[in-house]
């Protein structure tokens, strides 16, 4: 039998950090709530198993595109950009946790620039380092699936006109963890190796 593995977390917390994973197997309901009070866990999520693909590219973390929308009065949506963000050493993507970022074609869905991370004092990373697969023509797999599904939800917040989507892509399929509204510039930026505010600036 498969194990079943959830994620609790605190609320509101930034770059993956305090996020517990447990086996349920090994909890019962009112185990479960009070590790969580214990512990001021909020929420409790399904564990996400990804593409197949995606976990032999980096097997150590949930790996998620970055995928940034642009609302404008119309109600049409604008692809700002997308970044695919990979762990390395941590069960997390996050930059700030030492993951790393790579540019994406929008339009194709494959990667193409190596991976970049906030430590400017490494270098490049033409594979990934766990994996040692190349980084630049990997192909993130239902692209067109995460286009539709990033579009169709940025027209439903009309509140925030900009938002960074993190996407997971499973077996079956994206899936649409969050929308940032502070979707962090540095990871669109960086692997593009230019400034993007010529970009943002159109529509302010």
């Amino acid at each position: 039998m498969e194990e079943k593995r959830s994620f609790l977390n605190v609320q509101q917390v930034e770059g993956g950090k305090n996020v517990k994973i447990i086996s349920v197997q090994d909890y019962s309901p009112s185990e479960i709530q009070k590790e969580a009070f214990e512990q001021q866990y909020d929420i409790l999520e399904e564990f996400v198993l990804q593409h197949d693909s995606l976990q032999h590219l980096s097997p150590n973390s949930l790996n998620t595109v970055r995928f940034i929308t642009q609302l404008k009065a119309d109600n049409t949506v604008d692809i700002i950009g997308a970044s695919l963000r990979m762990g390395i050493d941590k069960n997390t993507d996050n930059l700030s946790s030492g993951g790393i970022t790579v540019k994406v074609n929008i339009e194709t869905g494959i990667i193409e620039s190596n991976g970049v991370s906030f430590d400017i004092t490494l270098p490049e990373f033409e594979v990934h380092p766990v994996s040692q697969l190349k980084l630049i023509g990997f192909q993130i797999p239902y692209w067109d699936d995460v286009k539709s599904m990033c579009i169709k939800a940025a027209t439903k917040f009309h509140d925030n006109k900009s938002v960074g989507w993190d996407v997971a892509i499973t077996k079956d399929g994206p899936l649409l963890i969050e929308g940032n509204h502070d979707w962090g510039a540095r990871v669109w930026q960086m692997p593009a190796k230019k400034g993007m505010k010529c970009i943002l600036e159109q529509y302010l």
